[in-house]
C-alpha cells in the first residue's frame, strides 16, 4: 500500500499568504491614494474658486485707485493678507498688487519679426528704427501697469498648497509722457 499525502507545504501556505498579503496591500494603497486625490482635487477647486472671487473684489478695489493715480502707479504698489470666513477659514488669502514684468525687449522683438517672415537684417534695421517707441512705450508701461496676484493657501497632508490667480491692471486714461 502507498502511502500518499497530499497537500501544502508550510513554505507553499506562506508564499500564497505573502502574495495574497502584497495584493491586499496594493489594492489598499491604491485606494488611498485615490481618495487623496480626490480631497486634493476638492480643495484646489475650491482654492480656485475662492481665488477668482478674491481677484473680483480685489480688481474692482484696485483699479479704482490705479484710475485716480496715473503715472504714478508705484505709489499702490503694496500687500494685502487675510483668512476667509466660515466655512472656508482653512483657507488664507495673499493679494499682491506690484510691478509688472512686462516689457519690450528689441531682441525679443527682432526674433518676432523674424518668426513673421521678415528678413533678419531688416527686423534689426525696423528695431533699431523704433528705439524711441519702444523705449517710451516700456517708460509708459512701467509707469501706468501693475500686476495683481491673488494666492489663495491652505494646508494639506502636511504641505503648504496654494493657487495663484494674476492679472493687469492699466489706468482708463494712462499718463504719457
Amino acid at each position: 500500500m502507498k502511502n500518499s499525502k497530499s497537500g501544502f507545504t508550510l513554505f507553499e501556505v506562506l508564499v500564497a499568504t505573502a502574495i495574497l498579503a502584497l495584493g491586499i496591500l496594493a489594492v489598499v494603497q491604491g485606494r488611498t491614494n485615490s481618495m487623496r486625490n480626490v480631497i486634493e482635487s476638492e480643495k484646489i477647486g475650491i482654492a480656485t474658486q475662492l481665488a477668482q472671487a478674491k481677484m473680483a473684489e480685489m480688481e474692482l478695489k484696485y483699479q479704482a485707485q490705479v484710475d485716480q493715480s496715473p503715472g504714478n502707479i508705484e505709489s499702490i504698489f503694496g500687500e494685502e493678507t487675510g483668512k476667509f470666513e466660515e466655512p472656508f477659514e482653512a483657507y488664507a488669502w495673499k493679494v499682491v498688487f506690484r510691478e509688472s514684468k512686462i516689457e519690450f525687449k528689441k531682441d525679443d522683438l527682432k526674433a518676432l519679426l523674424v518668426k513673421f517672415g521678415m528678413e533678419e537684417d531688416e527686423a534689426e534695421i525696423q528695431i533699431e528704427s523704433q528705439t524711441l517707441f519702444i523705449n517710451n512705450l516700456n517708460k509708459a508701461l512701467k509707469t501706468n501697469f501693475g500686476e495683481l496676484l491673488v494666492r489663495v493657501e491652505w494646508t494639506q497632508f502636511g504641505n503648504k498648497r496654494n493657487v495663484p490667480v494674476v492679472t493687469h491692471l492699466i489706468p482708463a486714461k494712462p499718463k504719457l509722457e
